[in-house]
């Protein structure tokens, strides 16, 4: 938070690919940079924003107390323990899907829509991985 330059230079990475995407005539090619050029460029200004609101001295003791309960996650054994489990039962689980993923596909000669398919399996990872981590937790 101390330096906001990184995010401001992957802001302005994000407006220039999806400009680029605007401008390029291509459909496939000109929709993928587009897309990447948004995602780049929203996930760089909610990240600068949280970083501004954070910066102000009424929001101060609020991410002092944030930064100590992240800090005692990343020390506490039992949350390595809890991380390494969640990871390796997401880990299993993705294995599987990819292999059917990859085995449907070949099958039906899928074209542009595979980029939405592995963007979704993205997101189930993460979801499979927050629901185990949590389940984890209180299990413990």
């Amino acid at each position: 938070m101390k330096n906001n330059k990184s995010l401001i230079f992957e802001l302005a990475i994000g407006i220039a690919m999806s400009i680029i995407g605007l401008v390029l005539k291509n459909d496939y090619y000109s929709t993928l940079v587009f897309a990447g050029g948004c995602g780049l460029g929203c996930g760089a200004f909610v990240r600068l924003i949280r970083s501004e609101y954070y910066k102000q001295p009424a929001h101060l003791a609020e991410y002092e107390k944030y930064i100590r309960e992240e800090h005692i996650k990343v020390v506490d054994e039992r949350q390595q323990f809890l991380r390494v489990k969640a990871g390796y039962n997401t880990y299993t689980f993705m294995l599987f899907v990819f292999l059917i993923l990859d085995t449907v596909l070949a099958i039906i000669r899928v074209e542009a829509w595979i980029i939405a398919m592995i963007g979704l399996l993205f997101i189930v990872q993460w979801l499979i991985y927050t629901i185990s981590y949590r389940f984890f937790e209180k299990k413990m």
